[in-house]
């Protein structure tokens, strides 16, 4: 374990907040439905996490061959479920200690009703205290000429994604068309390196990787001008 002073996931969280320090560490504050603190867990990365890192993985002449990697991941590591647990906002399963996108499965987890155990997923709680660990920058007058195909192809790069990792997401999506920009931020940096990739198979164009040792992100800069 890379990350100190964990505290498990409660199952029984009603509600929870959160506070950011400076882009070092967050600490998350679990509630009770009477707004009663249950507990508390601070992430935030520690020297033996960042020798992990091994910066030749990100130079752009060979982030490529970057496999999908959870140990720098402290949304998954430090959080504990319950087998089954669902997902509240996404309706993802915990299941044989992997997350999963099943819609049968989720369907029979209904029918037991009282027994369902609601949480919320490592990807989904990312979305909720605005962390990400991908930025996706587009630019350049051939995006907004040609914004539909483009969107359509990352909308199927993130669908191809949820099949192998239903945590890849998209948390949101900025478009200024005066500067000709359109900026996405995803749960994983592994999402942000496929989109980077696809496009420049598909559109060309210039790609650029940059990844933040300090803050566990890659941002991906993709520019065609016509």
């Amino acid at each position: 374990m890379f990350f100190n002073n964990i505290m498990p996931f409660k199952a029984d969280i009603f509600n929870y907040d959160f506070m950011h320090y400076a882009g070092k560490k967050i600490v998350l504050i679990w509630y009770n439905q009477n707004r009663r603190k249950i507990s508390t867990a601070t992430i935030f990365k520690t020297k033996e996490a960042n020798k992990m890192i091994d910066g030749k993985r990100w130079n752009p002449a060979n982030i490529k061959k970057h496999s999908a990697s959870d140990e720098s991941d402290a949304y998954k590591n430090s959080l504990s479920y319950k087998d089954m647990s669902v997902c509240k906002n996404c309706h993802n399963i915990y299941h044989n200690k992997r997350w999963v996108n099943d819609d049968e499965l989720y369907k029979s987890i209904l029918k037991k009703k009282e027994d369902v155990n609601y949480t919320i997923c490592p990807a989904c709680l990312k979305i909720k205290t605005k962390f990400y660990n991908g930025v996706v920058e587009l630019s350049g007058g051939f995006l907004f000429e040609h914004k539909s195909d483009i969107l359509n192809l990352i909308s199927n790069t993130v669908e191809k994604a949820d099949y192998i990792d239903p945590l890849e997401k998209i948390e949101n999506m900025e478009e200024n068309e005066k500067e000709k920009i359109i900026t996405i931020y995803t749960t994983s940096e592994d999402l942000a390196q496929r989109i980077g990739r696809n496009l420049e198979r598909a559109y060309k164009g210039e790609v650029n990787y940059s990844f933040s040792e300090r803050d566990l992100l890659l941002r991906v800069y993709w520019k065609r001008e016509a």
